[in-house]
């Protein structure tokens, strides 16, 4: 099992990270898909799934698994994984 509260905090250190390398070298990290899984999950109650479980993210609390899809979708002053 995941803590989620553990890895939001580990990805709240890769997202200003993250915004720190793509303000330095106009890169992404690339770290859009677990942040959304994250998000995901910590919004709708989800645990999160162990790495590379397949065709599967999160599940829920029937048993249910699920798929979880993310993308950074850009807006002025863009600069990735902005809060």
């Amino acid at each position: 099992m995941i803590d989620i509260e553990k890895a939001g905090e580990i990805l709240e250190r890769a997202k200003q990270a993250a915004v720190e390398y793509y303000a330095l070298t106009g890169k992404p990290l690339g770290i859009t898909g677990e942040m959304g899984e994250y998000l995901a999950a910590k919004i709708l109650g989800l645990q999160l799934a162990e790495a590379r479980a397949p065709g599967y993210d999160a599940i829920d609390d029937d048993g249910r698994r699920i798929q979880i899809k993310a993308r950074c979708q850009p807006t002025s002053g863009w600069s990735p994984l902005a809060t």
